[in-house]
């Protein structure tokens, strides 16, 4: 059991340990949707070897004559970081707080406090925990900014773009040749005439191979306007270099999403496809273009009962994702993908404590020690389709 240490005069005494560390460590919407596997006792950590080989019927000898090659034996290896969170609150701040949202105030307003309260400050302190987890499971350290701690956390996504074994592909159908980029509060991206045709106002778009302005490199973002020659992104490139040339915008959208889902689910390997945990990742803002891409659906293979049938079954396997990294989707299944934490060990460890005592004020630490981390164990079972130059 995790660590817990708790003031007696805050009544966190009255929680349940196991419901803490749920909602302040396993509640990502990834975990609640068991969408990755997960490790909960690993400490400091923890290696597999798999073994594998390939097969040689030889011709039949008396004598043993081994086939030629070794088995292949793959380390796959977690090792959690250490990280925490620590704020201070006002008795008095907390308390207005919750009082305008739970209850109006006691007859005498005497009460210094109740389970309640503390239990709505949990709450709080959960919901942007999950948030954060699930930046740091799929985006990892760098696409997190409520992550400020030093150690190296690449998350899944950026797990398997690192693998040389992994199959990564091109978005296909869904490319602009960038001609210039202004420097502006929204940047201002031009193109040959007509380019564009197929981005739509509040799609996402993924900057790839420009020179010049290369902080602009792998970032995303919404297309606020454009014209025929034009593409206008909520994006503050003013304090960008200067654009030189090339570069590519790529996105995934209802107009070339079932040609990226079938160029995913033809290159990915059967045998993980026959899988009951196979999975398609991919942005949650994709979901709200369903009725387009349906649609689209209908008006390009058809409308037959059969292809329809095909459609819906390869849909059925996508699992929409929030905080996931724009234009960008994986094919695996849910024990390929692991988040590791220590739950039985003094490093997960929750305070909350009164400071009245000590430093004369009505103020509460909220302190967490957690250490968690994510590993891909096979990435030559992972098809994914990324912005690429």
């Amino acid at each position: 059991m995790s660590a817990f240490q708790f003031s007696t005069n805050t009544f966190a005494g009255e929680f349940d340990p196991t419901e803490i560390i749920a909602a302040l460590l396993l509640s990502a919407d990834t975990l609640n949707r068991n969408l990755v596997s997960v490790d909960t006792g690993v400490k400091n950590k923890l290696t597999r070897r798999e073994a594998d080989t390939d097969i040689e019927l030889q011709a039949w000898n008396e004598d043993f004559v081994g086939q030629a090659g070794n088995p292949s034996d793959d380390e796959y290896t977690l090792e959690p970081v250490k990280y925490m969170y620590n704020q201070k609150w006002s008795f008095e701040s907390l308390r207005t707080t919750w009082e305008s949202e739970q209850m109006a105030p006691g007859t005498f307003n005497d009460y210094k406090g109740s389970p309640e309260m503390f239990n709505w400050l949990l709450n709080r302190i959960s919901e942007k925990m999950a948030i954060a987890h699930e930046k740091l499971i799929w985006t990892g350290k760098a696409n997190t900014p409520e992550a400020t701690f030093p150690e190296a956390y690449p998350g899944l996504l950026n797990q398997v773009i690192s693998a040389s074994n992994s199959v990564k592909l091109q978005i296909n159908n869904g490319r602009i040749t960038i001609t210039d980029i202004s420097q502006a509060a929204q940047a201002v991206v031009t193109h040959a005439s007509g380019e564009n045709a197929n981005v739509n106002i509040g799609d996402q778009v993924t900057f790839v191979g420009v020179v010049g302005m290369v902080e602009i490199n792998g970032l995303s973002a919404e297309v606020v306007d454009k014209t025929a020659t034009t593409t206008v992104v909520d994006l503050d490139t003013s304090a960008f270099t200067a654009y030189a040339s090339g570069g590519l915008i790529e996105y995934i959208n209802s107009s070339n999403f079932l040609s990226v889902l079938n160029n995913l689910w033809v290159r990915t390997p059967r045998a993980v496809k026959k899988r009951d945990d196979f999975k398609i990742y991919a942005p949650a803002y994709l979901e709200d273009q369903l009725d387009t891409i349906y649609i689209n659906a209908a008006s390009q293979v058809g409308a037959s009962a059969f292809m329809q049938d095909v459609i819906n079954k390869i849909m059925g396997k996508v699992e929409w994702m929030e905080y996931f990294q724009p234009n960008t989707m994986l094919s695996t299944y849910v024990n390929n993908l692991s988040y590791a934490i220590d739950g039985e060990g003094e490093d997960q460890n929750l305070q909350i404590l009164d400071m009245y005592a000590t430093l004369g004020n009505k103020n509460y630490r909220v302190m967490t020690d957690i250490k968690s981390t994510t590993g891909v164990k096979k990435p030559y079972e992972c098809v994914m389709i990324r912005p690429a130059a």
